[in-house]
Parts: structure tokens; sequence; C-alpha cells
């Protein structure tokens, strides 16, 4: 008897198998299964003796959470449902596995967790931009013993954007004065040449600068699409007491 044999990785993947058996009997036999985050495929094939055989299967379903609906491969327990909001095709990890990916609509259903323990959820850092920030890329997550739960990973609405800031007269602030936007407690600072990066919710703001011996102040507008990636906004920042 000879028996060969793939098992999948992750929750996400395929496995097959193929045996031969010669003796008494002969029998040969072969399976392959493929799952993903909708349905679990397989196929069986087996030849006995010159009787053969061949058996087809696929499992999924259909649940919701709130008002959204997802097909999904099988439930054995409680499940959660990962958001990233506008970001799109972000893999999901759970206990360092993959659980597939968010699709096109930014959401996808977790099957298969452990009730009443933590189970660890994450997502792919590397799927977001340098522009959406996360506090964490990783969560806890506690499950009753049926039903879901919302995991959210959605980025911070605020936008950054690099700004140089002038003088009145044409020079920089020196490098390392404090920066600071009013209602913010995010402090940054200036590099060379008066460039600076700010974090802020779009709309109007004022930023003010401090330094040894100088201060200075600036109105500035953000706007929803401003990005890391765009040139630096240019400003004059105008003396303050």
């Amino acid at each position: 008897r000879l028996l060969v044999q793939r098992n999948a990785p992750d929750a996400i993947g395929w496995s097959a198998r193929a045996g031969v058996e010669q003796g008494r009997m002969e029998r040969y036999s072969a399976a392959a299964a493929y799952a993903n985050s909708a349905a679990q495929f397989g196929a069986e094939a087996e030849d006995r003796e010159g009787d053969a055989a061949l058996r087809l299967n696929l499992q999924t379903g259909v649940t919701w959470l709130g008002g959204d609906v997802f097909v999904t491969r099988p439930l054995s327990g409680p499940f959660a449902v990962v958001e990233t909001g506008a970001v799109s095709n972000v893999r999901v990890y759970t206990e360092h596995r993959l659980a597939g990916d968010t699709g096109d609509r930014g959401a996808l259903l977790i099957p298969g967790l452990r009730p009443y323990q933590a189970n660890s959820v994450s997502v792919a850092e590397e799927d977001y931009t340098v522009d959406q920030r996360l506090s964490r890329f990783d969560q806890s997550v506690d499950l009753p013993g049926y039903g879901g739960v919302r995991v959210v990973f959605v980025p911070d609405a605020r936008v950054s954007r690099r700004l140089v800031l002038r003088l009145a007269d044409g020079t920089a602030p020196p490098p390392g004065a404090d920066v600071l936007i009013d209602g913010s407690d995010d402090r940054q600072f200036t590099g060379y040449d008066g460039e600076t990066l700010v974090v802020a919710d779009p709309g109007p703001h004022r930023l003010q600068a401090k330094w040894s011996g100088g201060r200075c102040e600036v109105d500035f507008q953000l706007s929803a699409d401003d990005a890391v990636s765009r040139p630096p906004l240019a400003l004059i920042c105008r003396p303050s007491p």
C-alpha cells in the first residue's frame, strides 16, 4: 500500500491525496479539495477491482450580521466579520493563518473561531498605503458560543500632507522647531529647509511653530485627497507673540 498526501497549510488553500493498494485487492484512489472564503470544493475518484466511482462535493452557506449578507464556507461555531472600510483586498489572518481577503466590499466573514476564548485576528499591514493609518493591525477577539461579532480595522479618517514653512524674509524656521496644529495634541517638528509633515482632518487649520528665539503661525486648508506623496505645500508663516 502506498499513499501520498498534501494537507492545506491554511484554512484557505488546497489539499490532495493519491493511493494505490496491491495484494488480495487492487485499488487505486485520488482526491483533491480546495477551500476559499466562500465555499469548499472536493473531488474523489476510486477504482476497485475494475469498479470505478467518482464523487464531487460543494459545501457553502449564507449568513448575515446586521444588514450584511455573506456567502461563506460552512460555519462550525461563532464567526467574526472583519471590516476595513473603503480599503479593499486586505488579507486577514486568524492565529497568523490566512483566512481570506476583504475583496472589493472591504469586509470578510471568518468562520470556525473558538468560542469563549480569545482569538487573534490581524490584517496585512502592507495592504494599506502609507496614507492609511491604523492604530493597530491585530486585535484579540472574545467570541460567544454562537453568532458573530464585528472586528473593525478602518483607517484613521485624517489625511497627511507635507508643508514647507517660510518666514516673511524668505528664510525657513530652524530644524527641530516644534509644530502644533490648534486643537490637536500631536506635536511635529520641522526638518531641513522648513519642511514638516502634518496629520489632521480635512478642513481649515491653524499651525504654530515655535523655536528658541522665535514663533510664527499660519492658516492652511487640507482636502480629503491630500497625501504624503503630493508635492509639499509652501506656506508663509507670520510672526506671532
